[in-house]
């Protein structure tokens, strides 16, 4: 489920709905005077929601595997400290 944007054609009015995309299309043949209005991105921050960084399984198989193909980069250090498996 995630957000949606609507723009009523007639008075330009806009609302957001939490919808699933089957509930999409039927909102959408329920409601002809609606259009979808893209360009407004609805993304979460995830310090918002209490994320301080990856999980430790992300952070070995995959920031883990970017680090050893590019063995000379200190950026992904300063971000996040990548546990070893010795």
């Amino acid at each position: 489920m995630i957000y949606k944007t609507y723009e009523n054609i007639e008075t330009g009015e806009q609302h957001d709905e939490f919808l699933k995309f089957s509930e999409h299309e039927e909102y959408l043949v329920a409601h002809p005077e609606l259009r979808q209005v893209f360009g407004k991105m609805n993304v979460v921050d995830p310090t918002g929601i209490g994320v301080t960084r990856p999980p430790t399984e992300f952070l070995k198989n995959v920031i883990g595997k970017v680090k050893a193909a590019n063995p000379n980069t200190t950026a992904l250090e300063k971000r996040w400290n990548i546990p070893r498996e010795w």
